[in-house]
């Protein structure tokens, strides 16, 4: 195996124990944001394994099989403004973080993963003095040419140090769909806490694991997402860290995501809201996510989803019929090798003009401009990125429709719109 590969864990990430049980083993696939032109080095990347694990201690889910974040985050091109949506709920959360944290032009607002640099820039719209912590030496430069000062470093000591030396501590840290990424998160919380005002707040964002099993959303899971968050197991673990859980809100973004408040234990927060706390506990609880059977049957339904649509394809493709994917995303690796779907598509199309003229990760299957399905007569669209499909029908029915073309939805349940 390559040297991107680092190891596999024995012990859970967030309590150590090892007392682990692999409740669902999917396809080996190559890093999911590896979306190159054909002619890069890592265009045609090895596959790596890809199961999820359940703690039957502390009830948390998580891939035990680590890759670089070197090789996974150096060159990173994924933005925050191209994905629908993003850029309109990052200006409503600073709006609403402002406002209930009363922060002002003295406070300073850190992000972890600032990425190109929308959220800061909201905060900065509000005379907040901003700065970011980002890996990606294409991002960072991106907010640099925002104003927005930034230390290119993934969260750790040095980063730390130097935000600290130029700044001072921040009132608000911020980490939005970034605490999936950290193998060593214990070590993240810490240099959070070293990080953040003794009076200040860390707001993160991360994927609500009760959602992803609720609705069927298997292809959240790929290399970057180490981690499968649930308060159940949140809570313990920020508490070892010194850090206290204030406070959680549901949020709609990524396929439905919750939004946690911690300060530091000693901190009289204001924000503080048991009533939030414990509504989703019982949530998380009531569904079973602190049982390993739920993570399995939700295996066995997705495999069966993916059988079910793979018969599908294949009737399509022996009426004479072309299919085409729409949407080029992580998701969409881990949707297409698990489903065994690469021999059915001819190429895929989407609206990121960055993703145009690249390969799906480990293939040689096109990425092209929508445009090229005008090109088509009596042909197919498998929507890939099906968590929008309703706005990518909206946006190009009529087209597909007038040159005889049909949406597919994969998921959450087969289905074909004329």
């Amino acid at each position: 195996m390559s040297s991107i590969f680092l190891y596999r864990r024995t012990s859970c990430r967030l309590c150590e124990s090892f007392n682990l049980e692999s409740v669902f083993k999917l396809a080996d696939s190559p890093p999911a944001e590896w979306f190159f032109q054909p002619n890069h080095s890592k265009s045609s990347s090895i596959k790596y394994p890809l199961e999820l694990f359940f703690c039957r201690d502390c009830f948390h889910l998580q891939l035990l099989d680590v890759l670089s974040p070197e090789s996974l985050f150096r060159e990173y091109f994924y933005t925050s403004q191209s994905s629908p949506g993003l850029q309109m709920h990052f200006k409503n959360f600073a709006k609403k973080i402002v406002t209930d944290l009363r922060l002002n032009s003295q406070d300073l607002a850190v992000d972890i993963g600032s990425n190109d640099g929308t959220l800061l820039k909201e905060f900065k719209s509000y005379n907040i003095r901003v700065a970011g912590i980002e890996p990606s030496l294409e991002l960072a430069a991106m907010c640099e040419s925002e104003g927005i000062p930034v230390s290119k470093n993934f969260l750790n000591k040095e980063s730390v140090d130097e935000i600290l030396k130029q700044f001072g501590p921040p009132r608000l840290v911020t980490a939005n769909n970034v605490f999936a990424h950290n193998d060593d998160l214990f070590t993240m919380l810490l240099n959070i806490k070293k990080l953040l005002d003794n009076n200040g707040v860390f707001v993160f964002e991360v994927s609500s694991l009760y959602e992803m099993i609720k609705c069927k959303v298997f292809d959240w899971i790929y290399h970057e997402h180490l981690s499968y968050h649930s308060l159940i197991s949140l809570i313990p673990f920020l508490k070892k860290a010194g850090l206290e859980i204030r406070k959680v809100e549901y949020i709609l973004t990524k396929g439905g995501s919750i939004r946690v408040y911690a300060t530091h234990r000693e901190c009289l927060e204001a924000l503080h809201d048991p009533e939030s706390i414990e509504k989703q506990l019982n949530l998380e609880l009531s569904y079973g996510l602190n049982k390993s059977e739920t993570f399995k049957k939700f295996a066995a339904e997705i495999n069966n989803r993916g059988e079910i649509l793979r018969n599908e394809l294949i009737k399509i493709k022996k009426g004479g019929r072309t299919i085409v994917g729409f949407g080029a995303s992580a998701t969409t690796t881990t949707l297409l090798f698990h489903f065994k779907l690469l021999p059915f598509l001819e190429f895929l199309v989407d609206d990121n003009p960055i993703r145009w003229g690249t390969v799906v990760p480990g293939t040689n299957l096109m990425v092209k401009k929508p445009t090229e399905l005008e090109k088509l007569h009596n042909f197919d669209v498998l929507i890939t990125a099906w968590r929008f499909e309703s706005a990518i029908r909206n946006q190009h029915s009529k087209k597909i429709k007038m040159r005889g073309g049909r949406f597919l939805i994969p998921l959450p349940e087969f289905n074909i719109f004329n």
